[in-house]
């Protein structure tokens, strides 16, 4: 089985889609991953490169209660600036 950006598989219950992920341009193909598992949604980003239009490339319509992505000084998504971008009116608790 192969996950496509833009693609939806379904695997005992669990909803995954394959998203954007900006890798460079040696990696064109790569893709985030966006899962949903009861209720509750997961956006594993991988190690994409921060982009301030992300909401119009990935598609989100609901919050996301789970945001992982890759920390590095370079090229890594500031996780706060990311948060923001994704879900402006999301507040830290």
């Amino acid at each position: 089985m192969t996950l496509d950006r833009n693609k939806s598989v379904e695997i005992n219950k669990i909803m995954l889609t394959g998203v954007l992920s900006d890798h460079g341009e040696y990696s064109p193909d790569a893709i985030g991953v966006i899962i949903d598992i009861d209720g509750k949604k997961i956006y594993f980003t991988g190690d994409t490169c921060f982009r301030p239009d992300l909401p119009q490339l990935v598609p989100i319509k609901d919050k996301i209660d789970l945001l992982s992505c890759r920390l590095t000084e370079n090229t890594a998504i500031p996780t706060q600036k990311m948060l923001h971008i994704l879900q402006p009116g999301l507040s830290r608790k």
